[in-house]
């Protein structure tokens, strides 16, 4: 998950690395996330489209953010995330967790 504006470049490059990479979703906000779905900017098409996503087909989620995107959406990003696995730590019990990992 890439996290930032739309119409950043910084961000957009990100996004682009990584698709070449791995299965990437370029949002803006934890809004775009619901249960079993999420809302990208499609890099081809650059439009906004609905994607299936749910954490029973992937093995890790990794978030990226562009440099412009603050730590508040971010973090909003990480809490809906882990609310919808019913996870209660916070977004800096989280990252502890992936740090000791």
């Amino acid at each position: 998950i890439v996290i930032g504006g739309h119409n950043s470049s910084n961000t957009y490059q990100l996004a682009t690395i990584l698709s070449n990479r791995i299965k990437t979703f370029f949002i803006e906000s934890s809004d775009d996330i619901k249960h079993d779905s999420v809302a990208h900017l499609n890099l081809t098409s650059m439009s906004k489209e609905q994607a299936a996503f749910t954490f029973s087909n992937c093995s890790k989620v990794v978030i990226a953010s562009g440099a412009s995107c603050p730590d508040t959406i971010v973090d909003q990003v990480v809490m809906k995330l882990l609310a919808i696995k019913n996870i209660a730590i916070s977004p800096e019990e989280a990252l502890k967790k992936w740090m000791e990992s």
